[in-house]
């Protein structure tokens, strides 16, 4: 099977679970990496991976946000999928995990690897003084990059426009 080393995923088909519109669920794999969000936190744990086979550390590193339904449910169907993957297979630009009897647990597509065309929702975010909090209920941020460098949004009140550059893993957000 091909690696996957350097690749980047959206979970696309979760047997037995309605995917929600947002937030996605995503998978990276980078060196014995995988990283990701699980529809509610972040999380990061190490994984092996040869000849189809693949496994991932039960143990995993994870942000601690207290997420609604239908998050919260994604992130317990998604974990437990990884717990239980034994390999993968690469079909049509698919990533497909499945467990020791053969049977898929999750299928993913290809995650885009530029901002420009992406839309974001934001779910939480750092309130200066190192602590991760939530949204405001009933507030929806959200930032949209457009193609030449642009940006907009919503900042829960009011919307926004501006500019962005993004050269590998670093972004510069100008003038909003």
């Amino acid at each position: 099977a091909p690696g996957l080393t350097d690749s980047a995923w959206i979970l696309a088909v979760l047997p037995g679970t309605t995917l929600p519109p947002a937030p996605q669920a995503t998978l990276r794999f980078e060196g014995d990496r995988a990283t990701g969000g699980d529809g509610c936190n972040r999380y990061g744990t190490r994984f092996t991976a040869a000849n189809g086979q693949l496994a991932f550390d039960p143990q995993r590193t994870s942000t601690r946000l207290a997420c609604p339904e239908p998050a919260s449910q994604l992130a317990r169907s998604f974990n437990a999928a990884l717990d239980d993957a034994r390999g993968y297979r690469i079909e049509a630009g698919s990533l497909v995990l499945f467990n020791a009897s053969g049977a898929t647990l999750a299928r993913f597509g290809p995650q885009p690897q530029t901002l420009a065309g992406t839309a974001w929702q934001v779910d939480a975010y750092n309130n200066g003084r190192g602590a991760l909090v939530s949204v405001i209920t009933g507030t929806q941020l959200t930032v949209e990059f457009l193609a030449e460098g642009e940006l907009r949004g919503s900042g829960g009140c009011n919307n926004f426009n501006g500019s962005f550059t993004a050269e590998g893993n670093r972004l510069s957000i100008g003038r909003v």
